[in-house]
Formats: structure tokens, sequence, C-alpha cells
């Protein structure tokens, strides 16, 4: 996983608002594990940032 810029709280991928209302405009939730390496129960886990 690259770096993320801008880093903010941990967020849920499924929820399309998790980072709305921080002061980067392109902050979105992106993925904290790399595909396929996120433990059970985990795949929904995301970071607040701006994807490289």
């Amino acid at each position: 996983m690259g770096p993320v810029l801008g880093f903010a709280p941990y967020c849920d991928l499924t929820d399309m608002a998790a980072c709305q209302g921080l002061s980067l405009d392109e902050a979105a939730c992106i993925p904290f594990f790399r595909p396929g390496e996120a433990p059970k129960g985990l795949e929904h886990v995301g970071v607040c940032g701006v994807a490289p």
C-alpha cells in the first residue's frame, strides 16, 4: 500500500459519507489492507485520505 496523504480517522468502506466534513475535498475512505490481506471481519476497514 502506498502512502496515504491527508491521513484521518479509520472509516467503513461501505459508508459513502464516512469522510465527509474533512478539510480535504478529495478525501475518501480507502482500503486499509491490500486486496485479499484483510483479517476475517475487517474487510470493510479503511482510512480517510487521498489515494495516490
